[in-house]
């Protein structure tokens, strides 16, 4: 038979390994029913090929070979009408050899690991520290807490496998409830505010990844615990909005390296603290929601959205029930916001919900 004949097999093989590999993209899983489907079509295409052959045919009427559908495939109308192939004995080598390739993606999927693992070594128990991810030195900076023995000034980072403190020459001030952001544009983490039991603070640090530099701008925000901030990385500066500052303020600032700027933006979110912010890279702007103005309330569940010069209330059909302390992270593979828990509004209780943002609900 010409080669052609085979041409739809290995087509289809091909369009099954690229469906494996999308399948196999981070955050996504597969499901059994998937690869027991794979496994019947390419077992009965094997079969049916092997079945056609000559070769089979031979080595069955003879009984060296038996095969049930070599032997009994002719009066079987569905295999019969579906499989109408003849083949040689390396064209059949070829199609096992597709079948064990296209099968590669799949067993390495398998084996991934989709559940928490618990390590070892970690920082002592805290609360109200920050962490952000460090992209030029590949590690996660955690700093500061509220533990047990009082306010942390510790500097932590995550190298993927392992905690490693970090012993700087010089460090900020013990507090908690400060905000971080990792400043892609130069290549460092910015620090701002908290508190530390006497008060809320308004100092500015970076680390480079091994040092602490204390910044000293021209202008800066009023002292403050609980804000929210974030790097926008369309407009190359860190974004900081709200926080409790006696009383829970309203103000908009960005941090462009060296200096503070308070913006006034013609309309703006209500005063707050806890609420949450992060950067959507796909839509360009800055995403916030929630808060609260004080722990009595008013608790809020708007959502708004910062282009850089502006703030801009969103309007999307369903929304989160109002909570504050909550969590944001921007899923980048998936092209949406994810958030997560928090407390709720005047009871206190917490919320175990999970919801996505796709740009407009």
């Amino acid at each position: 038979p010409p080669r052609s004949t085979l041409f739809p097999y290995t087509t289809l093989f091909r369009s099954d390994t690229a469906r494996s590999q999308s399948v196999n993209a981070p955050g996504s899983s597969i499901s059994s029913g998937s690869i027991l489907c794979l496994l019947c079509l390419s077992g009965a295409m094997c079969c049916a090929a092997c079945w056609r052959s000559p070769f089979a045919r031979s080595r069955t009427s003879s009984h060296e070979f038996p095969c049930f559908l070599a032997v009994y495939g002719d009066r079987i109308p569905l295999v019969t009408s579906f499989f109408k192939l003849e083949v040689s004995l390396q064209q059949l080598y070829i199609l096992v050899f597709l079948v064990v390739l296209s099968f590669a993606p799949f067993a390495a999927a398998v084996g991934q690991t989709t559940t928490w693992i618990q390590t070892s070594g970690s920082p002592s128990a805290l609360a109200g520290h920050a962490m952000v991810f460090d992209s030029v030195h590949n590690q996660v900076v955690l700093f500061g807490g509220e533990g047990d023995s009082g306010y942390s000034s510790e500097t932590w980072t995550w190298d993927g496998s392992n905690w490693t403190q970090a012993l700087p020459a010089v460090s900020p001030s013990a507090r908690a409830w400060h905000v971080m952001a990792f400043d892609t544009a130069h290549k460092q983490v910015v620090l701002f505010g908290g508190q530390n039991g006497s008060g809320n603070l308004n100092d500015t640090w970076v680390f480079d990844g091994t040092t602490w530099t204390q910044q000293f701008p021209v202008t800066q925000p009023a002292a403050r615990s609980s804000p929210a901030m974030a790097f926008d990385a369309g407009n190359n500066q860190v974004v900081m909005f709200g926080g409790s500052s006696f009383p829970t303020v309203d103000d908009t600032w960005t941090w462009d390296g060296s200096n503070w700027t308070q913006r006034f933006p013609s309309t703006a979110p209500s005063p707050r603290f806890a609420h949450a912010m992060v950067y959507d890279s796909t839509r360009s702007q800055t995403l916030l929601f929630g808060g609260a103005y004080d722990y009595s309330g008013p608790f809020w569940n708007d959502t708004w959205v910062w282009d850089g010069t502006t703030w801009t209330q969103q309007f999307p059909a369903a929304s989160p029930p109002a909570r504050y302390y909550h969590a944001m992270a921007y899923d980048i593979g998936h092209a949406q916001t994810v958030l997560f828990a928090g407390y709720q509004a005047v009871s206190g209780l917490l919320w175990d919900d999970t919801w996505i943002w796709d740009g407009s609900n």
